[in-house]
Formats: structure tokens, sequence, C-alpha cells
């Protein structure tokens, strides 16, 4: 089925910039869009946040947010004045200052206490660093949504005080993402993590990252084996993965196997016994599941005490007697005498 514009539509019409359809039209979220065609329509020139929140009955941070957007698009204009003091306070920046620019943060020792940016920090930052204009577009796309004043503000944060670049930014976000843990909330604490442990550049951000997806792989298949109800390992479970795989050389049929022992052990898994056995396998260059079970028969064999040791006679096991000569007594019995009284 085909449609086409109803020709009595045209009766009254705006113009509307063909790079919001061209270029933006794909990411802008439905609250941009209302504000932009809010905006166009109205034809007062300058607007505010205040006023498209009455229009549209958003929030004043959301529109805030919205207008923000086609600001770093480049579609709106920052003007200041007395006319639209909403405008000026929110949205307005100060020319940059003729001096040179501030050296990067210094690293900050974590637990983090971090002050959370204003709007018009946001702004100005925006402004006055591609960079950050870039971050926000960049994670907006990897997000598959509109990033607020929250986003916005953590996202400055993990760059401006965490210390990190802001290519391991948007790596920590893309694997988030991938992840299904898209929250700004999961976000922020994985750079945290990353920023005490100095994961700072690429190459490091890539090395994590190889190791986290490794080693949730491994879980992957062992929770296909065993049930497990957990989607992905905790971090001290990670650990133990990468040690099984890398230190000790098992893939997961083994580590399975060491799970099937436990549960017959102890009856309950337990990370921290596989481990034990996982090492002791490894220790002994037990690397399959019949060396396995070949090196325990043979334990167990050494475990039965032998016929005719010392042990075995004092612990009662085997045969502790001649048998011959049982047999010569059996075929004639001793003759017992009966003494006399007195003698």
């Amino acid at each position: 089925m085909q449609y086409q514009i109803n020709p009595s539509a045209y009766r009254s019409v705006f113009v509307v910039p063909a790079d919001v359809v061209d270029r933006h039209l794909r990411f802008a979220g439905a609250a941009q869009l209302k504000v932009l065609l809010w905006a166009l329509r109205s034809g007062a020139g300058a607007f505010d946040a205040e006023g498209a929140a009455q229009a549209l009955n958003l929030s004043r941070m959301d529109a805030a947010d919205a207008i923000q957007y086609w600001v770093e698009a480049g579609i709106v204009s920052c003007t200041a004045g007395e006319a639209a003091p909403e405008a000026e306070t929110q949205y307005a920046v100060p020319p940059a200052p003729a001096e040179p620019e501030p050296p990067a943060p210094e690293r900050v020792n974590l637990p983090l206490a971090p002050a959370k940016p204003l709007s018009e920090d946001i702004a100005r930052r925006t402004q006055e660093s591609p960079e950050i204009a870039f971050l926000f577009r960049q994670a907006q796309k990897k997000l598959g949504r509109t990033i607020g004043y929250d986003t916005q503000a953590k996202l400055l944060m993990m760059h401006d005080q965490y210390g990190l670049p802001v290519e391991v930014v948007l790596m920590i976000v893309e694997y988030c993402v991938s992840r299904g843990k898209g929250n700004v909330s999961y976000i922020e604490k994985m750079a945290l993590n990353w920023a005490d442990r100095e994961i700072d550049t690429i190459e490091s951000a890539e090395r994590e990252i190889e190791y986290l997806n490794r080693t949730n792989g491994v879980w992957a298949s062992l929770r296909g084996l065993t049930g497990y109800g957990n989607p992905y390992p905790t971090a001290q479970q990670q650990q133990f993965l990468n040690d099984w795989t890398q230190k000790f050389g098992f893939d997961v049929n083994m580590i399975y196997f060491a799970y099937e022992k436990t549960i017959d052990k102890i009856g309950k898994p337990s990370f921290a016994y596989m481990n034990k056995m996982l090492a002791s396998w490894s220790q002994d260059g037990l690397r399959t599941r019949a060396q396995v079970e070949s090196h325990e028969a043979e334990r167990r064999r050494r475990a039965v005490p032998q016929q005719g040791s010392k042990k075995t006679e004092a612990s009662g096991f085997g045969i502790s007697y001649d048998l011959d000569r049982f047999k010569q007594k059996a075929a004639h019995p001793p003759v017992y005498q009966k003494k006399k009284r007195g003698s």
C-alpha cells in the first residue's frame, strides 16, 4: 500500500531545514523533533526551554536537553539578551578567554566524590570542546536514544573528573550496550572501576574487553551445561574462569567435569572447591576425563591394604593365618587328657 500527502494539507506550511531530515531524522528523539517543529512553526524567532516545556507538556529539563541537541547540531543558535533570559542562563556561552588551554585534570584517588556538573557547565564544555560534543553524539548513537542532562553529566564526569579519554568512555558505553546494560548508572560504575585500575588507554581497554568477552563466553557455555541462572559471571567468577582457561589450560568440558565432581562430593556447586580440584589436576598433569578417572582409580587401589603386609595383619584385613596348618589340625583334632585330682 502506498501513501501520499493530502494536497489540502499544504494550505498552511512552514519551512524545515533540509539537514533536519537528511542528517538528523534517524537519530533525533521524539522530544527533540517536537521541540524543533514547535519552534519552526511558531516563527517567533527567540524561544526558551520554559516556553517549549509549557507548549509541549514536557518537563523543563527535557525541553532544555532537546534544545541542546539542536544547538550541537548547528540548527539552533544560542542568543543572549533581555528578551530571552532563560535561553541566556541555560545556553549562552561567553567567548573563550584568550589564554592557553588548561592542563589535563590530574587523576584523583578513588573512591571519588565528584561534583555533578550543571546544565550550563555541560553547554559550555560542549561549545568549547569539539571532543565533548563528539562524545555526546557518539554515545547517543551507541545507546540508541536521546541522552538528557543526567547522562550528559555523567559522561562528562567520566572524562573530566575520572580522567578517561573520550575513546575509552565510548568503548565502555559500547561494551555495556552489548551486554544489555545501557543504563548510565551501570556505565558509570564500570568507568569508575576502570579509572581505579588505570585502564585509561585504548590498548589497555582493548585488553580488558578481550578478557571480559573471553570469560563471558566460557560462562555462557558453562551456564548452558549447568543451568546457572545469572546471564553473566561475577567479577570473582570471571577471575576463576580466566585462571582455569588461561593459567591451567582447561576447556569448558573439563570445567564441567569438575562441576559434576563437586556436586558429587559436597552436594552443591562451589567455584572455590572446583578451583582446588582443577589446580590439583593441572599440577598432576591430568588433561582429560579419562586421565582423571585412571588417576583416581590407581589412588583408590593403593589405598586398599595388600595381603601379607604388617598393616593388613594389624588392621584385620586379609588372611592372617596359615591355611595348610588349619587343614591339618582339622583332620587330626588335639587329644585332651583329663587331669587327676590331687596331681
